[in-house]
């Protein structure tokens, strides 16, 4: 089931919303938890009923296993069996259904091996919901995780606006929000004092706003761009040599199009979970106002990255202990690999491995030649040094994008090939002279870089009512205070247009996936 389905919006979210909030209400908590439960495993078999049975599976192992974790002793060998148990568990479940077919047809490919098997359908969500449940058996064996009821332990994973495509959440973000009552929670789930977020009125009413955005960005910004990425990389795909501005085309547009999907689902995700009271972390900041490859992955997926560093770099020993670039490499070519069984995935995470080797190079390079040459680095009047800032602001800012836009053409790619032949075609100048369907796609890139380089974050806008967990400068708001976001009632009017605006275009356009549902 889709967020911008006609079933969802009409159907499946307002009679969960209203069933859980009632039931709070009248004091049925427990059985509010099992109704959010029983829903959003309903919302997960709506696409596929037989792998329900695999989702509540692997839920009753890793949970089984996390209980058998805690009754071991601290730092005892049994313990660490079990957790090594668990983790194979998930990495098999995984590595069977999302990457045999790959790893087969590699081998086939490699050394001419026919190898039969029956093509796997990949689970939706798979990848999301496993590197959640191996976090969680980490934390139970380094002690981080206290004991968890069934049910709460099964929402915790199942909870339907982060289920199929993240964020990745942590149990000690989520849990005891669900033991809270949404109607009197004083308290913001990572602060003691006070905050707006506790009022069941505000809830709903940032909850739906998020949303509703979220949405808007989904169907009036994401979808409409596809139609001009997808028929070029489509094109190439068939062995059509692209032009010069047909390439750069179909590299900009998905370039928009993927951060518009993401940011949409991601504030949809955020929006729909508040509408139950429930703060989820913020995975999305404005990635493309990045000006280092680092920074761009501490904005895009940022759930994934942390996991990433936690449970995979910093094992490997991080910057600490062997070689950091090596570390780097390898955590950055898993997590292309996470994102698809395929060799452009690969190359991907390998590409954004090699970047970010390169930018702490370059960093260590400039931080020496910086305490060499201070006077070369630091100019000494206050024009010459603004004028220093900005270029090496736009410069850094467009390398990163570049890099970034780039590697994206590999990422959408059906296959290596096709990267190849658009990458360089992006390079070669030939063909399209410069014509009105030209000038348009122009315009509408310029408008775009606007949006993403210039427009407000809308978690910033919506500041005063903590719309994320992470979010970056809480106090203050970096937004002057006549952009925050405050819930009037006039406010209803141009929201309710908007609201029937979108709702007509769901009805009128084709249903479209969002591009992350796929991983």
């Amino acid at each position: 089931m889709l967020f911008n389905s006609i079933e969802f919006l009409f159907v499946f979210l307002p009679l969960t919303v209203v069933g859980y909030r009632l039931l709070r209400q009248f004091g049925y908590d427990h059985v509010a938890t099992i109704w959010l439960t029983l829903l959003s495993l309903g919302f997960y078999g709506w696409w596929n009923p037989p792998y329900l049975l695999l989702l509540l599976g692997s839920i009753a192992v890793n949970y089984t296993v996390g209980c058998a974790i805690q009754q071991a002793p601290q730092a005892s060998r049994s313990r660490r069996y079990r957790t090594q148990i668990g983790i194979g568990f998930n990495l098999v479940l995984i590595g069977y259904y999302k990457y045999a077919n790959f790893f087969l047809d590699t081998i086939d490919h490699s050394f001419g091996v026919n190898v039969p098997i029956e093509p796997i359908i990949l689970p939706l969500a798979i990848s999301f919901f496993t590197f959640q449940q191996i976090a969680y058996l980490i934390d139970v064996d380094r002690g981080h995780a206290p004991p968890y009821t069934p049910i709460t332990y099964t929402l915790f994973v199942t909870f339907f606006p982060q289920l199929i495509a993240g964020p990745i959440v942590h149990h000690h973000d989520i849990m005891p929000q669900f033991e809270r009552a949404v109607t009197d929670s004083p308290t913001s789930p990572n602060t003691s004092s006070p905050t707006p977020t506790g009022r069941s009125s505000h809830h709903l009413a940032v909850g739906l706003t998020i949303f509703t955005l979220g949405l808007i960005k989904k169907i009036w910004i994401a979808d409409p761009i596809s139609t001009i990425s997808s028929p070029l990389f489509d094109t190439a795909s068939t062995g059509q040599i692209l032009t010069c501005l047909e390439a750069w085309s179909a590299t900009l547009f998905y370039t928009f199009q993927l951060y518009f999907d993401f940011s949409g689902y991601s504030d949809m995700a955020i929006g729909a979970a508040r509408l139950f009271g429930i703060i989820l972390p913020m995975n999305f900041d404005s990635p493309y106002k990045a000006t280092s490859i680092s920074d761009f992955w501490r904005r895009w997926h940022i759930t994934l990255s942390n996991f990433l560093r936690d449970y995979l770099y910093i094992p490997l020993g991080g910057s600490r202990s062997g070689n950091p670039f090596l570390n780097l490499w390898i955590t950055m070519l898993l997590g292309g690999l996470w994102h698809g069984a395929g060799w452009t995935f690969v190359v991907w995470g390998g590409l954004h491995g090699i970047y970010l080797g390169v930018h702490r190079a370059w960093r260590l390079g400039w931080e020496a030649w910086r305490d060499r040459f201070p006077s070369v680095s630091r100019p000494s009047s206050r024009l010459a040094t603004r004028l220093w800032q900005q270029s090496r602001f736009g410069l850094a800012w467009g390398a990163t994008f570049l890099a970034v836009s780039l590697s994206w053409v590999i990422f959408r790619s059906d296959r290596l090939a096709t990267a190849a032949s658009i990458l360089e075609s992006n390079f070669r100048l030939n063909g399209n002279a410069l014509g009105e369907p030209v000038l348009a796609h122009g315009a509408i890139a310029a408008t775009l870089f606007l949006i993403v380089l210039w427009a407000p974050n809308l978690l910033d806008i919506m500041h005063r009512y903590e719309p994320a967990i992470g979010r970056r400068d809480q106090n203050p708001s970096p937004l002057p205070r006549w952009l925050l976001w405050h819930p009037k009632p006039w406010l209803g009017i141009p929201f309710g247009i908007l609201i029937f605006c979108a709702l007509q275009t769901l009805l009128l356009a084709p249903e479209s996936e969002f591009l992350y549902f796929q991983f």
